[in-house]
């Protein structure tokens, strides 16, 4: 199935509109503009159809209603239903997902995207520059000596 722009939706109905005699479609005209623009003969039935019923309305439209109603519908997550997951839920975004009946790809994008923002426990903050570097220091000196050379 040929998808049609605006442009030639229009250049069909000019096409059927010199050929109509008072409104009115000879027999065999569809199929001479459907031969013409190389599409169905049902698009070209359906344009014409179209025009008749919104030319009551003062201006004939024939345009494609696909630029309202396109693509995939988003998923939205409102911000009470963040707030309605008890916090013990709330800890990691697999729990929340499963809570609020989300998928965890959903709820990372709308973290990505900056509608859910991550909050720190003011029980268990993030850590320090001092304290990342005591940490590692800590680390380094449970390291083995002998491990740690290379073996060329």
């Amino acid at each position: 199935m040929k998808f049609l722009s605006n442009e030639e939706r229009h250049k069909i109905f000019g096409a059927l509109l010199e050929k109509s005699i008072a409104g009115k479609l000879a027999k065999k005209i569809t199929r001479e503009v459907f031969h013409q623009f190389s599409v169905s003969i049902a698009t070209v039935q359906r344009i014409w159809k179209r025009a008749k019923t919104t030319a009551n309305s003062g201006r004939v439209n024939v345009s494609h209603r696909r630029t309202e109603n396109y693509g995939r519908k988003r998923i939205t997550i409102e911000p009470t239903q963040v707030t309605g997951v008890p916090l013990c839920k709330r800890t990691t975004l697999r729990s929340m997902s499963m809570a609020m009946g989300v998928s965890l790809t959903t709820l990372f994008r709308r973290k990505k995207e900056g509608l859910i923002q991550r909050h720190t426990n003011s029980i268990k903050p993030h850590l320090k520059e001092a304290n990342i570097t005591s940490r590692l220091q800590f680390c380094i000196s449970m390291l083995d000596k002998t491990s740690t050379k290379s073996r060329i």
